[in-house]
């Protein structure tokens, strides 16, 4: 199948879109506040991605379910409406089984940091960033700063161990 642009870019009221009852992604209170800290920070910066609600009566009121994004939509709403704004959406036509399996496949496939290489990045950014580091990441800062302390080891010659053992592995 050809690469293709699907859906439309959409801003719609912050009422409009609604979660779906089959997300299967959990997230902590400290995400939550990370999330909040973040879009108060930088800005909405990653739409929602919706269809237009199932239910025909109200997808004709321009209501919109959450396909990818509930945990980010319900910071969002609360965010939006303090400060009166829209929402950016991407809407895109979904059956209800390709609804669900996108769910899965936007929670499932955005990949997970190595440990020392995200160590290292945040051992960098505490220098630009200094005691505001922790604003918008989801760490308790006990973990921020254990694994600043991770990234601020000399790993020169463990790591080259560690990649020729797992080189010769694959």
């Amino acid at each position: 199948m050809p690469y293709r642009i699907r859906g439309e870019n959409l801003t719609v009221p912050p009422e409009a879109p609604h979660p779906n009852e089959w997300n299967p992604n959990q997230m902590n209170e400290r995400k939550r506040e990370a999330l909040r800290e973040s879009l108060e920070e930088h800005g909405m910066v990653d739409d929602l991605l919706v269809r237009p609600h199932p239910d025909a009566a109200r997808a004709e009121q321009g209501e919109y379910q959450v396909i990818d994004g509930e945990h980010r939509w319900r910071t969002i709403v609360e965010f939006a409406t303090e400060h009166g704004l829209d929402v950016p959406v991407k809407c895109i036509d979904a059956d209800d089984a390709e609804a669900r399996k996108l769910t899965i496949i936007m929670n499932e496939t955005r990949g997970s940091a190595d440990k020392v290489d995200l160590a290292k990045l945040l051992a960098e950014l505490e220098e630009s960033y200094g005691e505001d580091l922790g604003t918008g990441l989801p760490y308790q800062q006990s973990e921020l700063e254990e694994l600043i302390a991770l990234g601020k080891h000399d790993w020169g010659d463990y790591s080259d161990d560690y990649e020729e053992e797992n080189d010769a592995k694959f």
